[in-house]
């Protein structure tokens, strides 16, 4: 085994996801559901293909990278099906990429058990951009340890106008590099961050169609997803409160944690002698998808390079992935299957989607503490 066979496993790997999830489209109720890949659905009702750039003619729901990358599409692919795939092989080279840089710190066989062939990559791969997305974060690391602060900065950028998440990465590095007194490079490596998010989100920001109006963010949402583990959570606090005020505890509670946990597991040990900012990061994302409120199951792609580089702990994966796989059945069989989500067969798919987001909640927090083990 080389780093060319994990890298070309991780792009066949994504192709066979995305090729799934597109075929899956085209079956029957309730197997069509299973195919779902969020930027089809997106684009489906929009004028595309006729006036082309988001933000701009349309309202578009989803960071500029994957818009200005859909315009750019548009203009060459003609039909929804074939940008589909564009995107498809797009993320699938990320992948490619990323375990080429993996591989390169591990070795070939932990970065395809934990990467080019984690089962979390195979199902969920094809359905949205979070390989793309986790590829910055791997490329960011790779051009710091090189001296290139302003390539790590640009990916960055690049990954935070993809999914918004790398964006915990800055914190960590920047004071790394202060407290190695290279002032130059901290300095370098803001610039390219805030400059070419600038460069690729103010368009975006400035439009008719502002991204700040009409775009996903973190805690912009009204509640939270049912595949998070605060599906659970709503339901007991339903037995003592209204459902706003069950919202507004959630919203609370996730936000608090989610700062006070990077502020003691992140920022804290940054100061400390001998910090490795890489792992510090990664624990950034773990600590972020424990705590927010619009998990889905494709987010565990962003965990595994915690995997590849910190805890190769094959049953601790599949432990995860089970939760991940009971999660998706019971979404996506919720809409497949029914249409009345309050209804009373709509019952056992939320008592399996709160199993699922319990078990990955505990892969998790035991993937944190492991992590933080040196």
């Amino acid at each position: 085994m080389n780093a060319r066979a994990a890298g070309w496993l991780a792009f066949g790997a994504v192709m066979v996801s995305g090729i799934g999830h597109l075929a899956l489209q085209y079956a029957p109720r309730p197997w069509s559901a299973y195919g779902h890949i969020d930027i089809a659905q997106l684009l489906f009702a929009t004028p595309i293909f006729r006036t082309h750039w988001p933000y701009w003619t349309f309202p578009f729901e989803y960071h500029p990278v994957i818009g200005w990358g859909s315009a750019l599409a548009s203009y060459v692919a003609g039909e929804l099906v074939v940008l589909i795939m564009l995107w498809i092989a797009v993320v699938a080279l990320a992948a490619r990429a990323a375990a080429l840089h993996l591989a390169a710190r591990v070795g070939p066989r932990r970065t395809i058990v934990f990467w080019s062939l984690a089962p979390q990559l195979l199902l969920f791969g094809g359905q949205n951009f979070d390989a793309l997305a986790t590829f910055t974060l791997v490329f960011a690391a790779g051009a710091l340890r090189a001296d290139r602060p302003i390539r790590a900065g640009v990916s960055i950028a690049i990954g935070a106008a993809t999914k918004l998440f790398p964006l915990v990465a800055v914190p960590p590095y920047l004071i790394a590099l202060w407290r190695a007194n290279d002032r130059r490079r901290a300095l370098s490596f803001t610039a390219a961050t805030l400059v070419a998010l600038a460069l690729i989100d103010v368009p975006a920001i400035v439009a008719p169609f502002s991204l700040l109006s009409y775009g996903v963010s973190p805690y912009g949402v009204a509640t939270w997803n049912v595949d998070s583990i605060w599906l659970p959570v709503a339901m007991l606090l339903d037995l003592v409160t209204t459902p706003a005020r069950a919202d507004q505890v959630i919203s609370a509670l996730s936000i608090g944690g989610l700062v006070l946990s990077y502020l003691v597991l992140v920022i804290r040990p940054a100061f400390r002698r001998g910090a490795d900012p890489e792992r510090l990061v990664w624990i950034a994302v773990a600590a972020l998808l424990f705590w927010t409120r619009l998990r889905s199951t494709q987010y565990a792609i962003w965990l595994l390079p915690i995997f590849v580089l910190y805890v190769p702990d094959p049953r601790l994966l599949l432990f995860m992935f089970a939760g991940d796989l009971v999660t998706f059945l019971a979404v996506f069989g919720l809409r497949g299957v029914t249409r009345d989500v309050l209804g009373p067969e709509a019952v056992p798919f939320y008592l399996a989607m709160s199993g699922g987001a319990v078990i990955r909640q505990i892969a998790v927090a035991w993937l944190l503490v492991r992590a933080r083990v040196r």
